[in-house]
């Protein structure tokens, strides 16, 4: 099988990559093909990794929030305003994931969403005070231009 469609009938998580084995890390191609896998990332592959490790950043945060909610912040409404942007985000990136993943014939929309999404959870989360403001930001906006990037592709 192909790693395309071993991604497909695995998934896409952690377990995939180990049940993967070397078709994940290019173990069972000829030398020169791994450097030149190396030289040049496909860009897919990279929006692929960016919106999974933001979906995983996304969760982390939501719960980090809940906690500061059940704490009793003081500007409780923007901390649940960037929580339900921060699930939603997840959701999209997710989604993204496995399209991308598929080469699904809605990569491309689902990547000019995607980017969208993160644009204005960027703005919502830089609006709100909360532990690890300025890396968030700096994520929802790296993959939204990935994605931006990936959209462009056909």
């Amino acid at each position: 099988m192909r790693r395309r469609e071993l991604l497909g009938f695995f998934g896409s998580g952690p377990l995939a990559m180990v049940a993967l084995g070397s078709a994940a890390t290019g173990e069972d191609l000829p030398p020169k093909t791994r450097i030149e896998m190396v030289a040049s990332k496909d860009p897919r592959t990279s929006c692929f990794e960016q919106c999974e490790n933001l979906a995983k950043l996304c969760l982390i945060i939501t719960d980090q929030l809940l906690d500061d909610l059940k704490a009793g912040r003081k500007d409780a409404e923007s901390i649940a305003r960037l929580h339900r942007a921060l699930a939603d985000s997840r959701e999209f990136c997710s989604l993204v994931v496995t399209m991308v993943i598929r080469d699904s014939p809605f990569r491309a929309p689902s990547c000019v969403a995607c980017a969208e999404v993160c644009d204005r959870c960027a703005k919502i989360a830089g609006s709100t005070t909360f532990d690890h403001k300025d890396q968030v930001v700096e994520q929802f906006k790296e993959c939204a231009a990935i994605c931006r990037e990936v959209a462009r592709l056909q």
